[in-house]
């Protein structure tokens, strides 16, 4: 009978609950199995693709400290470092840290993968370490910059290593889950219309997981990518970065040695960057050095490659080019082309900066046939460029590479002398040419040199503008001379003041001021103590800065004056405008004036001038007697020179020119000549 083939109600009822029950038991399996992949799975991703984000900020950041562009200290390098290596030791033992419980990986080969990345990690602090210790020692294409660059690639590659590794288990799980669900929708069917709401319902949550995991994968490679320009490219500029760029050098000696050809290499720095940086603001230094690419860029063929390397230096790889003299004659284009293109103004929001480029140019083979001797003889090249007057470009010559060593041996000695004090403050007298008394001392920076003695300023300062320690020689010099006039004022020699000369860059800089107060303040000098010497062309770069400087200046007493009058613009209306003190008139014009007429018209031109607008005129180099003379005849008032004394340290200063006791009665100084014997020989 019909009747008997149906299922009663209540067997019905346990049907239908044990087939929902298996249904339900099913979507649970599968609900489990989904919550157990993304909580296993997707923090440990997590954690790997920090490992590589941690280590590779502060590879990021370790550079752009070293080359100035950030202000962070050396710590936050050493903090990333310390997450990445907390990531890698959770994926040993395990840990938990916002919201994410990271679980140990089981696999053996995983966990020794592990273990040699925190291995590597380790390594490439020990040489941050080293390059940060070692500043001379690590400029690019060095052994220890290569050694650097090697061991954070290496070290990139075991996690890649790891990452790829636990994608191919996510991979694995999916497909499993994936067969799981086809068979639950098969029992869906079977189990008929009285399961389809449920059935929805929980492939509605299956859909919205792997969607989840297809999401979670989605955010990998995205990562990924990221991970990759920032490896590889400047962030700031978009242009390849020293890694990226020094592996297509690399690529492109491989092509030249294979097909005979030869190509160039441009070593591109910007002159006076320091300057608008500081003056401006890091923003309007960005702004500055975004401009630089773009240009660059537009200089360029399709087949070239611009990069920057660090700080303002750029270098351009110019390609698959047939002979040297084919090589040089592109290079010779391209480089014109690109300074005619940097000597235009630059528009940084509301203010234009002026900033012209030295260009360095290195042919392979013959200027070297690997990175390191390339790079080093285009770096030479510039450093010539920029010894020539700048805003130009010159190609290698062998005669270059020694003048680089010595460079760099410089670079080197100077940062340690500025630790150890090896730079010392020597004093030249100032003395009236009508009562032959010493009113003033000018203090000129000498270094102390432990291996090689005495070295005078020429030979290192264009050193210490270039590499940025202008300013601290310029503050230890100032420093020194306002707590030895302490020291002189306590010994009754009391001079009118001291003079210190202040570069351009220290002049300019947004911290001078404050810090000339706080010297003051800290050493409780009068302002009237002291003299700032300063250029013509440091004032005039920046009229309305120098003015406002120099009028707060003039309110702590402090005097001005002209350093090398005569040699730049001369003009009666910036003296006028600027409240200069006193016109330094240039050593030159004093060697001179004997033997060529018109000089000897513009030397007395000069005094005159700075008579006429009230200024004491001090003149420069006065080595004769016969100079003198003519000199007073020409109304100037203040001589400096060797027929008084040469610059000296403080101790001969003493023994020649200061009291034995000290005295209320300061009018009657020795007479200088009296007490500069035997100071010529």
């Amino acid at each position: 009978m019909p009747e008997q083939h149906a299922l009663n109600p209540r067997r019905l009822v346990i049907t239908t609950s044990i087939s929902a029950l298996v249904f339900l038991l099913a979507m649970s399996f599968l609900f489990y199995q989904g919550n157990r992949m993304d909580a296993h799975h997707v923090p440990q991703m997590h954690a790997v693709m920090n490992i590589k984000l941690e280590a590779t900020t502060a590879h990021l950041w370790f550079e752009e400290i070293l080359s100035g562009d950030r202000n962070e200290s050396m710590s936050s390098v050493w903090t990333h470092i310390d997450q990445a290596d907390w990531y890698a030791e959770a994926l040993l033992r395990g840990g938990r840290r916002n919201n994410h419980t990271y679980q140990p990986l089981n696999e053996p080969a995983l966990r020794e993968a592990i273990t040699l990345v925190r291995a590597k990690l380790e390594n490439f602090r020990q040489i941050a370490v080293q390059r940060y210790e070692n500043l001379s020692g690590s400029e690019a294409g060095s052994d220890l910059d290569q050694e650097f660059d090697r061991v954070f690639q290496s070290f990139i590659h075991e996690a890649d290593f790891v990452q790829q590794d636990i994608q191919g288990q996510i991979a694995a799980d999916l497909r499993q889950f994936k067969i799981a669900g086809g068979a639950i929708l098969v029992l869906a069917t079977l189990l008929a219309l009285l399961f389809s709401v449920a059935l929805y319902q929980r492939e509605r949550q299956k859909q919205q997981l792997l969607q989840s995991l297809s999401e979670s994968n989605h955010e990998i490679e995205q990562k990924n990518l990221e991970l990759n320009f920032r490896a590889n490219y400047d962030p700031l500029t978009q242009l390849p970065n020293r890694t990226l760029f020094t592996d297509r050098l690399a690529q492109t000696i491989l092509e030249s040695k294979r097909m005979e050809t030869s190509f160039a290499l441009l070593f591109i720095d910007l002159d006076h960057f320091k300057t608008t940086n500081d003056r401006y603001g890091h923003q309007a230094g960005d702004q500055l050095l975004q401009q630089t690419a773009v240009r660059i860029s537009r200089c360029l063929r399709e087949l070239d490659t611009a990069s920057r390397i660090s700080g303002d230096e750029f270098m351009v790889l110019l390609k698959t080019l047939k002979g040297q003299s084919h090589a040089v004659e592109t290079a010779q284009e391209i480089a014109s082309r690109l300074t005619s293109e940097m000597s235009q103004p630059f528009r940084l929001g509301e203010v234009t900066s002026y900033v012209t480029a030295s260009i360095g140019v290195a042919i392979y083979p013959d200027d070297g046939d690997n990175a390191e001797a390339l790079m080093l003889s285009a770096d030479s090249a510039m450093y010539h460029a920029k010894e020539m007057g700048r805003n130009r470009f010159e190609l290698h010559s062998q005669s270059l590479s020694t003048s680089v060593q010595q460079r760099i041996t410089i670079e080197h000695d100077l940062r340690e002398a500025l630790q150890e004090r090896q730079l010392i403050a020597y004093y030249q007298p100032q003395w009236e040419l009508q009562t032959k008394e010493i009113t003033a001392l000018e203090a000129l920076v000498r270094w102390q040199h432990p291996e090689h003695g005495l070295i005078a300023p020429d030979q290192f300062i264009e050193v210490a503008e270039k590499i940025g320690l202008i300013h601290l020689i310029d503050y230890l010099v100032l420093e020194d001379s306002l707590k030895q006039t302490l020291r002189w004022h306590a010994q009754g020699f009391k001079l009118k003041q001291v003079a210190v000369n202040i570069s351009p860059y220290t002049f300019h800089r947004q911290d001078f001021l404050s810090t000339v107060v706080e010297l003051l303040t800290r050493h409780q000098v009068s302002g009237d103590s002291l003299e700032i010497e300063i250029t013509e062309h440091a004032l005039l770069e920046d009229s309305d800065y120098s003015r406002e400087v120099l009028a707060n200046l003039k309110k702590l007493g402090v005097t001005i004056a002209i350093d090398d009058f005569g040699t730049g613009f001369s003009s009666m209306s910036y003296l006028r405008d600027l409240q200069i003190d006193t016109l330094k008139i240039d050593k030159s014009f004093i060697d001179q004036y004997q033997d060529n007429a018109a000089t000897g018209i513009i030397l007395r031109n000069i005094i005159q001038l700075g008579r006429s607008l009230g200024l004491n005129v001090v003149a420069e180099g006065i080595e004769t007697e016969r100079q003198e003379q003519d000199l007073t005849r020409f109304g100037c008032q203040t001589g400096q020179g060797y027929l008084c004394a040469k610059p000296l340290p403080v101790e001969q200063i003493n023994a020649q020119f200061v009291p034995a006791k000290a005295s209320n009665v300061l009018t009657l100084k020795p007479n200088c000549k009296q007490r500069s014997n035997g100071l010529h020989d």
